[in-house]
C-alpha cells in the first residue's frame, strides 16, 4: 500500500480549516501535527482520549488477524506498549490484560502522572481487574479460608481492603458497592466500612454505583422488588418503593415507575412530574422524553415541563454530546438535547457514539459522520459501518477502503492526506450510484454526492416551512462561501487546499438540498 502525508504548507492549511470548523469542541482532542497525522498510518485505531492518555491498537506481526493493544498520550509517544490483549483507560491509570492464555500472568496496573507512565506494583498473588476509582482499584486474590475473593489497592500497590468479598464494584464518589460472602450486598467506603444496610441482590455495574450523591438500591417484596435510593452516608433517603428507578441526572431528577405508570421525582424523593405517563425518560439536561398512550414519543422542556410539539417519534434516546436519538418507521434522526429542535429527521440505518462534536452515521450504502447542527461533513461509499471508518483521539476521520488503502479527513471534510488515490466515490462502488468525484493525488479531493435518503412517513415528513428556510439559509452561506473559494481558485488553480475547501462546500449544497426536499 502507498501511504504518505501531504507537506507541511498544505497540512498547516487543512489544519486550521478543521479547527475553525471545530473550535467548539476542541477541548476533546489533542493537538494535530504533522509527526501525530502520521500516527494513523502507524495504527490500526486511536481512541478517544480519556484525559492525558488514548487506547491504541495494531496488527499482531505474529499473527496477523489479531490485534495487540497499548496507550499513547496527547503527544503521541507510546507509553504503554502495543503489547497487550487489551487495555482499559480509567481516570489516569490503565488496566493492561496480557496477550497469553496463561491465566497466572497477572493483569497490569499502569498509573499516568505529570507526563509519566508507572506500573504499579501489585503483590504476588493478586490480580488488577479496574482502574483506580478514587485512588483504589479492584483486586482479586485468595482470603484467609483459601477462597477467591475481592479487595482493594492503592496506587502504591498496598492492599488497604483485603480480598473478603464475593464480588465488588468499582468505587464512586467514596462509595462501592459489594456482596458479602453470606450472599448479601451492601455499600462500603474506602476505609472498608460497611455503610449501608444488607440488602438481597444489588450489583457491581455502574448501575449500582453512587451517582450525583445517589445510589439505587432495592429489595425483594413478595414475587418481585421495589427500587429507592441511599445517600453518601448510606442512609435509604428514597425508600424502596417504586417498581423500577432510573439514575439521577445533574438536574437532580430521576424516572420512577409505579403500577406501570412513570413519573419524577427530586433527590429528597418528592414527586415532580406526576406518576401517570405510560413511558418517560430524562433524555438530555434539559429535555424530557414521555408517552401518553397514544403510541409516539414526545418531548418536553424539563423546566417548566413545556411540550415541543405533538408527539411524533418511536423511540426516544439521549446517545450523550448533547445528541438526542429519535426513532421513526425504522430509520434515525436527532433532536438537539438543549432546546428540543430537529437537527436531522429520521432518514439514518444506524448511529454510533457520537464524540467530540461529531457522530457516526450509516444511510444506505454510505457511512460517514455528522456534526452538532446535522450537517454531513463526510460520507463515504462503504456499509461497514463499525469496522471501515473512525474518529481519532486527534479529532481526524479515518477510512480504509476494501483494499486496504487508508484516507484521513479533517473536520470539513477535506483530505488530509496524499497518498496518490482519489477520494472514494459511489461510482467506485459496485452497484452504488451517484457521480465521480475525479481527481487524485493531493490536489483530487472528491468528496462524494450524496445519494438522496428515503422521505419518512409522517411527522418529520410533513411540510416545515421553519425548517424548509432554516436548510436554505444554510445553503445560501454555502454558496456565497463556494463562490468565494471559487474565485481566490481562479488566482491560484494549483491550490489543493482550496480545491479540498470547495468540495467541502459543494457537500454541504448537497446536504442542503436533500433536506429541502424533505422538509418541501
Amino acid at each position: 500500500m502507498k501511504h504518505s502525508i501531504i507537506t507541511l504548507a498544505t497540512f498547516a492549511c487543512c489544519v486550521l480549516v478543521a479547527a475553525g470548523c471545530g473550535s467548539r469542541h476542541s477541548d476533546a482532542f489533542a493537538e494535530l501535527t504533522p509527526y501525530t497525522l502520521s500516527l494513523h498510518l502507524k495504527y490500526e485505531h486511536i481512541a478517544p482520549f480519556q484525559g492525558d492518555l488514548a487506547e491504541v491498537s495494531m496488527s499482531d506481526p505474529n499473527d496477523p488477524g489479531n490485534s495487540l493493544y497499548g496507550c499513547i498520550d496527547r503527544e503521541g509517544r507510546e507509553v504503554v506498549p502495543c503489547i497487550y490483549d487489551r487495555v482499559y483507560v480509567h481516570e489516569g491509570s490503565v488496566i493492561a490484560y496480557p496477550n497469553t492464555d496463561d491465566s497466572d500472568v497477572p493483569n497490569q496496573l499502569f498509573v499516568y502522572r505529570d507526563g509519566e507512565i508507572s506500573r504499579v506494583p501489585i503483590p504476588e498473588g493478586y490480580k488488577p481487574w479496574g482502574g483506580l476509582y478514587d485512588g483504589l482499584c479492584e483486586v482479586t486474590g485468595f482470603d484467609d479460608e483459601g477462597d477467591w475473593s475481592s479487595g482493594y489497592v492503592n496506587d502504591k500497590g498496598e492492599v488497604v481492603i483485603p480480598c473478603r468479598y464475593k464480588s465488588a464494584g468499582d468505587f464512586s464518589e467514596g462509595l462501592a458497592c459489594v456482596e458479602d460472602k453470606d450472599g448479601s450486598w451492601y455499600y462500603i467506603n474506602t476505609q472498608g466500612q460497611q455503610v449501608s444496610r444488607k440488602y438481597d441482590w444489588l450489583g457491581s455495574g455502574h448501575e449500582y454505583s453512587l451517582q450525583r450523591g445517589r445510589a439505587r438500591v432495592r429489595r425483594e417484596v413478595g414475587d418481585g422488588w421495589l427500587y429507592g435510593f441511599i445517600d453518601e452516608t448510606g442512609a435509604e433517603v428514597v425508600p424502596c418503593q417504586y417498581d423500577e428507578v432510573g439514575l439521577y441526572w445533574s438536574c437532580g431528577l430521576a424516572e420512577v415507575k409505579r403500577d406501570g405508570l412513570y413519573g419524577l421525582i427530586d433527590r429528597d424523593g418528592n414527586v415532580v412530574v406526576p406518576i401517570e405517563y405510560k413511558h418517560m425518560n430524562i433524555c438530555s439536561l434539559h429535555l424530557l422524553a414521555y408517552s401518553d398512550g397514544g403510541g409516539y414519543m414526545g418531548l418536553m422542556h424539563l423546566e417548566g415541563l413545556e411540550p415541543i410539539g405533538l408527539p411524533r417519534y418511536g423511540d426516544v434516546e439521549y446517545i450523550g454530546d448533547g445528541f438526542v436519538r429519535v426513532g421513526q418507521n425504522g430509520k434515525i434522526g436527532f433532536v438537539d438535547g438543549e432546546d428540543g429542535h430537529e437537527l436531522v429527521p429520521p432518514i439514518y440505518d444506524r448511529v454510533y457514539h457520537p464524540y467530540g462534536g461529531y457522530l457516526r452515521v450509516l444511510r444506505g450504502n454510505m457511512v460517514g459522520y455528522i456534526d452538532r447542527e446535522g450537517r454531513e461533513v463526510l460520507m463515504l461509499p462503504d456499509s461497514g459501518f463499525l469496522l471501515n471508518i473512525y474518529h481519532s483521539g486527534f479529532g481526524v476521520f479515518v477510512y480504509r477502503d476494501k483494499q486496504g488503502n487508508i484516507f484521513l479527513f479533517g473536520h470539513d471534510g477535506e483530505r488530509l492526506d496524499d497518498n496518490g488515490l482519489p477520494t472514494p466515490t459511489l461510482a467506485q462502488t459496485p452497484g452504488g450510484r451517484g457521480r465521480s468525484g475525479g481527481g487524485s493525488g493531493g490536489g483530487g479531493i472528491a468528496t462524494p454526492a450524496p445519494a438522496l435518503p428515503p422521505m419518512p412517513s409522517g411527522g418529520s415528513g410533513t411540510s416545515d416551512p421553519a425548517r424548509r428556510a432554516e436548510w436554505e439559509m444554510r445553503r445560501s452561506r454555502a454558496i456565497d462561501e463556494l463562490t468565494r473559494l471559487q474565485i481566490k481558485l481562479a488566482a491560484d488553480p494549483n491550490s489543493a487546499a482550496l480545491k479540498q475547501q470547495i468540495r467541502s462546500q459543494q457537500n454541504i449544497i448537497n446536504t442542503c438540498n436533500e433536506m429541502i426536499a424533505i422538509y418541501q
